[in-house]
């Protein structure tokens, strides 16, 4: 696990102490050591976080002839068996790193190295011979990856978008098209990020730089089609085969190993696994909030009973806020998800007692365990004449309840859902999950449009062809969107912010494709959501935790906001602060922070949006950033 960063040119290459300041912008990633490789037109540097081989294992790391270098930020799981096939082969290895598998496969296989592993990473490799760059993300998109390709040729690259401002001299200011979707989603979508002319390498995606051109292109990519051949039985005893086999090759490493437990069924679920393949000592990590709408202690606690770990709880209060200008600015891209506020104290103290953590992260998007599933199949069955006419009088009495700020309001989440029932469909399902509806976004652009279009980048990211009814294309639009560039983004942010790795079995690349293959009735039943993950669960955890109500992993941001975090709140989003960032108009905002603190409305989130938005303008305004 590191961070990494490098650049390659046809011209004047980036300076040495340029690499060098690229990298030690890195240094909370990888705090155990640094290397570099200058090769005048191109370079390549990391900071690692020693997991695997503490005492080699030094990157970057060369094949025998040292013709071809690799840089990697992750995790290659089957390192093992990868390395004993090439070793059969002849290649010689100098380590006992996952990472040197990398440059073998590559002398053999080209462009097509990844097809076997197992695992997750940003990596770049340096051809020496063809004066080739090649970036590559992990299929998932676990961990991150940043490019800059300018007019002159030159690439520029790094883990963080930040390990990329250190090599360009001025601020390139706001992708207008970033912050458009961003508003409405709470992240960048797809390749975009709110940093004009960076782009994201995609998950799945390969680029390699040549003579100052560059072309992409997927190595893997996902599909949603139900082909499973067995009986529901069957599946669910490969399932569990798959996930013990997939927390199996996890729980390599030569430092000490934790897992994060919130109580809900995915992270129960990986307990359960582990303590199937392991008899050692396990500990596990939750957090707890004393606003009990809001708290899973309780039932993280009966899991850690159950299955005997050594459990922490980690208490979070609006008082450990104080932190949250420094969250903003770990997150290196705005990221409006409050549940990187947990995330961020629960990966602190987790790091405190282990350095890799296994995390239930990715069972909603394979198994179907959102609400907004299930609100779809509602807004189609209203969705006629006289479904409509219900929702109007459903509106007129939603108006009339008091306002409330509890983490699952029937009042909250039934103006939510009426608010978006009749946008199109996948945009509804974003939506529902996000924060500005279009017209909203209007005034905050002063009443200018803005040539934009939300519902057709989502569009885009799940094409219809490669899924099979509407249930699966909305997943894979979670797996294309929403997974990525907010939850694993997330993970990854807040945990390497302490230099703690985050592990994730059921984004074993054998659990993707088999969830997919699997029939969409199994996974959403009627209204029960994850129903084929909860039954195959039977035996492993009691049905208190399989089918009690899904939380979520959130924060009590609505009454903060109104309490200790009033004075933040005002003083980011006052007029003379939102002016200054340039971005969106004052007045509407101004509007939103007014009806919220009178509890006229609860507009936690869409106020944490803009709070994250401006805190990281105004981090960002300061461009460190050199002349090269």
């Amino acid at each position: 696990m590191c961070g990494i960063a490098g650049f390659a040119t046809t011209g004047a290459g980036v300076s040495p102490e340029t690499l060098h300041a690229m990298r030690q912008t890195l240094t909370h990633r990888g705090p155990d050591e640094a290397g570099t490789l200058y090769d005048g037109a191109a370079g390549i540097a990391m900071r690692r976080l020693r997991i695997i081989d503490l005492a080699g294992g030094r990157q970057p790391i060369a094949n025998e002839d040292e013709s071809v270098w690799v840089v990697c930020n992750g995790e290659i799981y089957n390192y093992v068996e990868l390395r004993a096939g090439l070793e059969s082969r002849g290649h010689r290895f100098r380590t006992k790193s996952d990472t040197e598998v990398l440059v073998h496969l590559y002398e053999e296989k080209g462009e097509d190295f990844l097809a076997e592993t197992n695992g997750m990473f940003a990596l770049a490799i340096w051809d020496r011979p063809r004066r080739r760059m090649l970036l590559a993300r992990d299929r998932m998109g676990e961990k991150p990856l940043y490019y800059r390709h300018e007019a002159d040729g030159r690439l520029l690259f790094g883990s963080e978008v930040k390990a990329i401002r250190a090599a360009i001299p001025s601020d390139p200011g706001v992708d207008e098209e970033a912050l458009h979707h961003y508003l409405t989603l709470q992240y960048a979508p797809g390749d975009l990020t709110l940093t004009k002319g960076v782009r994201k390498v995609l998950p799945g995606e390969i680029l390699a730089w040549e003579e100052g051109g560059i072309r992409r292109r997927r190595y893997w990519d996902l599909e949603m089609k139900a082909s499973f051949q067995g009986t529901r039985r069957e599946a669910e005893e490969e399932f569990r085969r798959l996930l013990k086999d997939a927390c199996r090759i996890r729980l390599r490493s030569d430092v000490p190993l934790g897992l994060f437990l919130s109580g809900g069924v995915d992270s129960s679920g990986i307990v359960a696994a582990v303590r199937s393949i392991h008899e050692g000592p396990i500990q596990t990590f939750s957090v707890s909030f004393t606003e009990s709408s809001f708290s899973e202690a309780k039932w993280a606690a009966a899991v850690a009973r159950q299955y005997g770990t050594e459990h922490h709880e980690i208490p979070v209060t609006p008082e450990v806020l104080a932190d949250l200008p420094r969250m903003v600015a770990s997150l290196d891209d705005p990221l409006a998800d409050v549940s990187t506020v947990p995330t961020w104290y629960l990966s602190r103290e987790t790091r405190r007692h282990v350095t890799v953590a296994l995390s239930g992260d990715g069972g909603d998007e394979l198994f179907a365990g959102y609400h907004t599933y299930v609100a779809d199949r509602i807004a189609r069955a209203l969705s006629n004449p006289l479904g409509r006419a219900l929702r109007g009088a459903a509106s007129l009495f939603i108006r009339s309840l008091p306002v409330s700020d509890k983490k699952i309001a029937f009042e909250f989440k039934a103006r939510r859902f009426l608010k978006g029932a009749g946008l199109p469909r996948l945009l509804r399902h974003a939506y529902w999950m996000g924060a500005f509806d279009e017209e909203e976004k209007r005034a905050l652009y002063g009443g200018a449009a803005r040539p934009y279009d939300t519902a057709a980048f989502l569009e885009s990211l799940a094409p219809a062809g490669r899924a099979e009814g509407f249930l699966s294309r909305t997943m894979l639009l979670d797996h294309k969107g929403y997974l990525p560039d907010d939850i694993l983004a997330k993970v990854d942010r807040m945990s390497m912010s302490h230099a703690l790795e985050v592990r994730i079995p059921y984004l074993d690349p054998r659990i993707v494709k088999f969830a997919s293959s699997l029939p969409p009735r199994w996974k959403l039943r009627g209204f029960e959501k994850k129903s084929f993950m909860k039954s195959a669960f039977k035996d492993w955890l009691p049905s208190s935790i399989r089918h009690r109500k899904k939380q979520g992993f959130s924060i009590p941001i609505g009454p903060w906001f109104k309490g200790p975090l009033k004075g933040l709140l005002e003083d980011a989003l006052s007029e003379k602060s939102i002016r200054d960032a340039g971005l969106l108009d004052p007045a509407p905002i101004r509007r939103l922070v007014a009806e919220h603190l009178a509890s006229r409305a609860n507009h936690g989130y869409l106020l944490w949006n803009l709070l994250t938005l401006h805190l990281w303008r105004a981090a960002a305004k300061p461009w460190p950033g050199r002349a090269s």
